[in-house]
């Protein structure tokens, strides 16, 4: 529904990152998330209730803004996964009921804003609203992520104020990302990467299990070494009184 005059922004390609790592580190359950086929996404739960507040505030015409974050491949299990920080609202767009248009003014303060308080991330996605429309890509919806947000870690959300819907898609195909492939957290996530080698057979999970545990398995040694050495010392004091 939305005929947007885009302007054309620095994608940064997705750093090498373990998926089970990431888990690891934000106390996710990699066990559960990695059962999800194809992209993820994460996003910041003050991201995700900014964002349905926008689209909420006027029914009458299309809303929407950009998704700013970052975006990971996890070259063990050859797929991408998308953290967003924040979105930020076009303040200054102008539309309808169908339509919208971010204008000059509108990709100033975007631009500005990431600059000055998120000058490490980049926009890897967008969202917009369809007002009593339903949740779905219109084809100019898909010509726009084609043109714009054609990798496999870009996202769509499209949300229905009225009807209190959302729909999540990826890619220049726009394909839907169900309900379990995207989780909302209220604490940022920990996006500090870690390079994997090509020597390191065992995964960095089961490396820190063993070396987290390992000693802990070997404990129920202490209590008998501590019985059984006193044993021994006196069996070598009177063997060598007899001698």
């Amino acid at each position: 529904m939305s005929t947007i005059d885009w302007q054309d922004t620095v994608e940064l390609k997705p750093r090498e990152y373990f998926l089970e790592s990431f888990c690891l580190r934000n106390n996710l359950s990699y066990k559960e998330i990695r059962k999800n086929q194809g992209t993820l996404a994460f996003i910041e739960k003050r991201a995700l209730e900014s964002l349905h507040d926008f689209l909420s505030h006027d029914t009458q015409r299309e809303h929407g803004g950009v998704l700013v974050g970052e975006s990971f491949y996890d070259p063990i299990e050859n797929r991408y996964f998308a953290v967003i920080r924040t979105a930020i609202p076009a303040l200054e767009s102008e539309g309808s009921s169908v339509h919208l248009q971010f204008t000059s003014d509108t990709w100033k303060f975007i631009s500005g804003l990431i600059e000055d308080e998120f000058p490490t991330l980049t926009i890897i996605g967008w969202y917009h609203s369809h007002p009593g429309l339903g949740v779905f890509m219109s084809a100019t919806d898909r010509a726009t992520q084609k043109a714009f947000y054609n990798h496999p870690w870009n996202l769509a959300v499209v949300v229905d104020p009225i009807a209190q819907k959302t729909g999540w898609f990826y890619g220049s195909d726009c394909e839907t990302l169900d309900y379990h492939d995207v989780y909302a957290y209220t604490e940022p996530l920990s996006t500090e990467p870690i390079i994997p080698s090509p020597a390191v057979e065992i995964s960095p999970l089961e490396d820190e299990y063993r070396q987290r545990y390992h000693f802990k398995n070997l404990r129920w040694l202490l209590p008998f070494g501590i019985l059984i050495g006193p044993i021994l010392v006196g069996v070598w004091y009177f063997s060598r009184n007899r001698i």
